[in-house]
């Protein structure tokens, strides 16, 4: 596929995605929710299909998500809970949000890890919406 990129990830993904990355734990939506600090407010990177997202915000988080995808969006706003969780579209290596955060992650499928090392993915921009201790608050996670 030439034309497989993060732009055309949802257009090839988002018919199957829920099906092959099925629900995630409650203990690990219970870890986000512990690292989202007294604000509890998050940003998730590719938030798609809402599928950390939307358990998150189930336990009183305020996330928001950054995506590229208009597919994978959609899949998130016609589920429950999914409608009110804003989502600034673009590329996360570069679309700026508002606000501060003391959890911003990145759970990441095999592709998304493939394009951040092999685009060296700068995502210093996101450095100025984090809490106060960015040291204790920035998760890599592979769900």
């Amino acid at each position: 596929m030439s034309d497989y990129d993060p732009r055309t990830y949802g257009r090839h993904w988002s018919q199957y995605y829920d099906d092959v990355f099925k629900e995630i734990e409650d203990s690990t939506i219970e870890l986000l929710a512990s690292y989202a600090g007294p604000s509890a407010r998050a940003l998730e990177l590719a938030v798609g299909s809402g599928r950390i997202a939307i358990p998150l915000t189930g336990k009183g988080v305020v996330v928001s998500g950054i995506d590229i995808s208009q597919e994978m969006v959609a899949l998130m706003r016609d589920k429950p809970g999914g409608g009110v969780i804003p989502v600034s579209m673009g590329d996360f290596a570069d679309v700026d949000v508002e606000g501060t955060f003391h959890l911003i992650y990145l759970a990441h499928a095999c592709q998304i890890r493939e394009w951040l090392a092999a685009e060296a993915v700068p995502v210093t921009h996101l450095h100025a919406h984090f809490g106060t201790n960015p040291a204790e608050i920035a998760l890599l996670i592979h769900l």
